[in-house]
C-alpha cells in the first residue's frame, strides 16, 4: 500500500474491500461508499461507480492530481495520466474512456480485459456518444435545461453545481450528426469558450440542433477562457454572458440572424413543452388576474401544488417539477394554514415556499434561485409586491418590468413564472378587466381571468394565449368549482352551465305538475329567465330524454310537455264536469275548481261543437269547431262531458275510461 494512497484512504475514512479501498464519494451526495480507490502502476486511481469525474473528486478534495503519483509513467511521450473521462452508453455500459495526460495531452482507450489495466488504446470500434449520457437524456425527457461545453473538465465543472452538462468527445469543431437526436425538444445552453475556435464551434453545434432543439442559446464566460474559469473566479452559472453575435436557431441561418421564408417552413415543427398542458408555456410567463377575495390565491396554490406533484389541475396534464411559491402578501401562518387545508403534507417537497418580504434585488435574487434549484414553475402572489411599479397604467414600466422576469426563463430555464395580479374596479368584462396597462396582457404569454358571477356567486374562468404555440388554446368563460379542500374542477362552459341550469328549472317545474301535459305558453311564463333561453332549454330537454313533448306546435295542436317517464294520475274525487260551450273556438281555462284534500286541479273548458254540422261523406254528427269527431265520458247525457281528443289530449286519460266517440 503506497503513502499516497494510505492518506487518502485515512482522509476518506475508506474501508478495505478485498484489493480496493471503498468510500464515500466526496463530490456528491453519497450515502452508500460509491468511490473505489486504489494503487496502480504509476501512482493512486479511483473511480466513483455514480459517474463523478476524477476532476470532480480531485476538486471536492482540494488537491492536485500530482499528490496521487509516486512514480513517473515510464512512456517518456504521454506524461502522467491525470484522469479519466467514462463515456457510456444510455443504460450506463462504459463505452470507452478519453484519459487526460500532463502535460496536457489526451488519448483514448477501450475496455479490454486482457489488456494493461483492463484497458487497451483506441476505439476498436467503440459507438462514440455525448459525456453523461444517462443524465443527458432524463434530463430532456424531464423537459431540464441541459449545459453544452467544450470540454470533459467544463462540463463537470458545470455537473458540480448541479446542473446537467455534456460534451462531445475530441473537443472543438468534432460535433458528429449521430449526437444531435438526443437533443430533441431540449433546452440547451451552449458554453462556448473565449477564443475564435470556441465561438465557432458553439455556432456549428447551435446549427447542427436547429429544428431539433426547441431553443438554443450561445453564451460564454465573463471571467477567464471557459466555464472553469468563470466558476473558480466566484461568479454563477446566471452571469455567462450572452454571445453578441444572434445565437443562430435554425439551419440556414445568416451571420446576421436571418433566415429565407422558404429555410424557416422546412424547419421541423418541434412544440414547446408545456407545464400546465395548453395553458402555461415552458420558460414562458402566465398571468392570473381576479378581484379581490375571488380565489386567486387559492387556484395559484392549487396549481402549484398539483404540478409538484405531476397531478392534473383543471383538466389538464403537468409537468412535474420543483415549484417555488413566493408568497409576498399574506402572514407566513395563513400560507401554512392555507396549504394544510388543501391537503399538502411532508411528502410535497417538491413544493417550495417563500413567505416573507421582497428579497432586495429582487430580479437578481430570482435569477439565482432559477440556477440553484431548477425549477419548472415559479409562482410570484403577488405581482405589484414583487416588481414595485409605481404606475401600473405606464405602458413602459410596466412591460420593463415584466421583461426583467421573462429574460430570466425565456431560453436560459425550464420554468413557467405565473404572476398573481389584480383585476380592477368596476364592470369591465374579459381581459380588459385585469388592472394597468395593456402592457400586461400584451407582454405574458397566457393571461388567466377569473371573476365571481354576482346572480349565482358562481366563479368562471377564461385563458387567452397571446401567441398559440402548437397545443396551446383559449378556455372560453368557464365555471369553477373552486375550494381549498378539493382539486378544482371546470363544470362546462357558462353557455353550458347557464342552459344546464335552466334545463334544471324546467325539468322542476313540470315535476309539480303530477304528470299533466303542460302547453308550452305555460311552461315559458312558470319558469323565470330570459324567453329565448328558456325555449333554448325546453327543446335540449326533449332532445335529452328528460322531458316528453307531444302535438304538432301549431294553432290547433300545439306542443305541450311533461316529465319523461309520468302520467297524471286523477284525483280519487271526481272533476267539475262543466257543459260544453256552443260557439267558442279557443280553450281557456275554466275558474271554477275542484278541492280534492289540499291540492286544487283547473280544468279547461271543452273545445266548442258545432250542432249538427255534417263532415263531408256523413251524416248529422257531434264536432269541434276543427271539425274532429267528439267523445263522451261515460255517464254524461245531451252535450255535457263531450270533449275532443285531439284538440284536447290532455283530458284524454281524465274522462276517457270508456271512449266512446259521439255521433
Amino acid at each position: 500500500m503506497s503513502q499516497q494512497l494510505d492518506r487518502l484512504a485515512e482522509r476518506l475514512d475508506a474501508k478495505r474491500v478485498g484489493g480496493t479501498w471503498m468510500a464515500r464519494c466526496p463530490a456528491h451526495e453519497d450515502h452508500t461508499p460509491s468511490l473505489a480507490i486504489k494503487d496502480g502502476d504509476t501512482g493512486v486511481v479511483f473511480r466513483c461507480h455514480a459517474g463523478c469525474s476524477q476532476d470532480a473528486v480531485l476538486g471536492a478534495l482540494g488537491i492536485e492530481p500530482r499528490e496521487l503519483f509516486y512514480a513517473p509513467s515510464g512512456t517518456g511521450t504521454l506524461g502522467r495520466e491525470v484522469c479519466a473521462y467514462d463515456y457510456t452508453d444510455e443504460a450506463g455500459a462504459l463505452l470507452f474512456q478519453i484519459v487526460r495526460f500532463e502535460p496536457k495531452t489526451f488519448r483514448m482507450r477501450h475496455p479490454d480485459p486482457t489488456g494493461p489495466g483492463g484497458f487497451t488504446p483506441g476505439l476498436n470500434g467503440a459507438r462514440k456518444v455525448p459525456y453523461h449520457l444517462p443524465e443527458l437524456v432524463a434530463a430532456v425527457k424531464a423537459g431540464q435545461r441541459v449545459f453544452i461545453c467544450e470540454g470533459e473538465k467544463d462540463a463537470d465543472a458545470v455537473r458540480v453545481k448541479g446542473h446537467v452538462a455534456t460534451t462531445n468527445p475530441g473537443g472543438a469543431g468534432k460535433w458528429r450528426p449521430e449526437y444531435t437526436p438526443f437533443f430533441q425538444g431540449a433546452h440547451v445552453v451552449i458554453v462556448a469558450d473565449c477564443d475564435e475556435p470556441g465561438r465557432a464551434h458553439a455556432k456549428d453545434v447551435a446549427r447542427q440542433l436547429a429544428g431539433v432543439a426547441a431553443k438554443v442559446v450561445i453564451v460564454e464566460p465573463a471571467a477567464g477562457k471557459d466555464v472553469s474559469d468563470h466558476l473558480a473566479a466566484g461568479r454563477k452559472l446566471a452571469e455567462l454572458v450572452p454571445l453578441d453575435t444572434p445565437a443562430v436557431t435554425a439551419s440556414g441561418t445568416d451571420a446576421d440572424g436571418f433566415i429565407s421564408v422558404g429555410d424557416l417552413l422546412a424547419e421541423p415543427d418541434n412544440p414547446n413543452p408545456w407545464v400546465v398542458d395548453g395553458i402555461l408555456p415552458a420558460n414562458g410567463m402566465g398571468m392570473l388576474a381576479a378581484k379581490p377575495k375571488v380565489g386567486k390565491s387559492t387556484l395559484a396554490r392549487a396549481m402549484g401544488l398539483r404540478v409538484a406533484r405531476g397531478e392534473p389541475v383543471l383538466g389538464r396534464a403537468t409537468m412535474q417539477g420543483p415549484v417555488l411559491y413566493l408568497a409576498l402578501e399574506d402572514p407566513r401562518a395563513a400560507v401554512k394554514g392555507h396549504f394544510r387545508r388543501m391537503g399538502a403534507t411532508k411528502a410535497d417537497d417538491n413544493l417550495q415556499i417563500f413567505a416573507g418580504n421582497v428579497p432586495e434585488h429582487a430580479q437578481v435574487w430570482l435569477g439565482e434561485q432559477l440556477e440553484k434549484r431548477d425549477p419548472v414553475l415559479v409562482i410570484i402572489d403577488t405581482m405589484q409586491f414583487f416588481l414595485g411599479v409605481t404606475d401600473l397604467n405606464d405602458y413602459s414600466q410596466v412591460t420593463t418590468a415584466l421583461r426583467s422576469i421573462l429574460a430570466l426563463v425565456r431560453g436560459k430555464s425550464r420554468a413557467a413564472v405565473l404572476v398573481v395580479h389584480h383585476c380592477g374596479k368596476g364592470d369591465r368584462q374579459g381581459f380588459d378587466a385585469v388592472l394597468g396597462s395593456t402592457g400586461l396582457t400584451g407582454t405574458v404569454d397566457t393571461t388567466i381571468v377569473l371573476k365571481r358571477r354576482h346572480d349565482d356567486n358562481t366563479r368562471t374562468i377564461c385563458t387567452q394565449q397571446r401567441m398559440h404555440a402548437p397545443g396551446g388554446q383559449d378556455m372560453p368563460e368557464t365555471v369553477l368549482n373552486l375550494d381549498e379542500h378539493t382539486e378544482p374542477q371546470l363544470a362546462g362552459t357558462r353557455a353550458e352551465y347557464d342552459l344546464a341550469k335552466m334545463v334544471a328549472e324546467i325539468i322542476a317545474y313540470l315535476s309539480k305538475t303530477a304528470g299533466e301535459w303542460q302547453e308550452r305558453a305555460d311552461v315559458l311564463a312558470g319558469v323565470e329567465g330570459k324567453t329565448q333561453e328558456k325555449v333554448k332549454a325546453l327543446d335540449a330537454a326533449f332532445r335529452s330524454g328528460d322531458i316528453e313533448r307531444q302535438g304538432e306546435g301549431k294553432r290547433g295542436s300545439p306542443f305541450l310537455f311533461r316529465v319523461s317517464g309520468t302520467a297524471f294520475t286523477p284525483p280519487q274525487k271526481p272533476f267539475f264536469r262543466s257543459p260544453t260551450t256552443v260557439g267558442t273556438a279557443e280553450r281557456k281555462p275554466l275558474d271554477a275548481t275542484t278541492q280534492d284534500g289540499t291540492r286544487s286541479y283547473s280544468v279547461p273548458v271543452f273545445p266548442a261543437l258545432r250542432e249538427n254540422t255534417p263532415m263531408p261523406g256523413t251524416e248529422t254528427s257531434r264536432l269541434c269547431s276543427k271539425g274532429h269527431p267528439l267523445r263522451q265520458q261515460a255517464g254524461a247525457v245531451g252535450d255535457t262531458g263531450r270533449w275532443c281528443p285531439v284538440c284536447s289530449p290532455v283530458l284524454t286519460p281524465i274522462l276517457a275510461p270508456t271512449e266512446t266517440v259521439a255521433t
